[in-house]
Formats: structure tokens, sequence, C-alpha cells
């Protein structure tokens, strides 16, 4: 369950995963996936998670492996799943 925040919280979020912060793309990217808090936005979920799992955060690692599985905003691609998962 994703906590309601503020503007502000949301746009400090948004700040820190545009610099790089690791975990503020995976959290953002969560958000846009769900379409919580944001309007959904599976390209932008896919595109945070990603650089997120690039990084090495093994949440982002296994929901971009999701995306992959159920096609959210991409090819269903079972084996680009298997990498990420």
């Amino acid at each position: 369950v994703v906590k309601p925040m503020d503007a502000a919280s949301l746009e400090a979020l948004r700040s820190a995963a545009e610099k790089g912060d690791r975990i503020a793309q995976y959290e953002l990217g969560l958000l846009y996936a769900k379409g919580s808090q944001v309007k959904q936005d599976f390209a932008k979920a896919h595109d945070l998670l990603k650089s997120a799992a690039m990084q090495g955060v093994p949440k982002a690692q296994y929901h971009l492996g999701e995306m992959y599985v159920w096609g959210d905003g991409v090819e269903v691609n079972y084996s680009e799943a298997i990498v990420w998962f």
C-alpha cells in the first residue's frame, strides 16, 4: 500500500529521481506503474524502474521483470523477464 504524500513530497521524490537517486527512481516508478498519486504511465514506470534496476535495486529488478511478464507498457518477453528476476 502506497502512503499518500503531499505535493511537496512528490516533487522532492521527482527531483531526487531526476538526479539519479536509485531509491527515488524505484519509488516513483512504482507510483507510475500503479497510477497512485500520478496518472498511470507504464512508459515512465519502465524507464524509472529500469534505471533503478540497473543500479542494483532488487525490488526494481523484480517489478521490471513483472512488467515483461504481464506486458505492462512493454511487449511480453519472458526471456527479458527472466533476466530481471
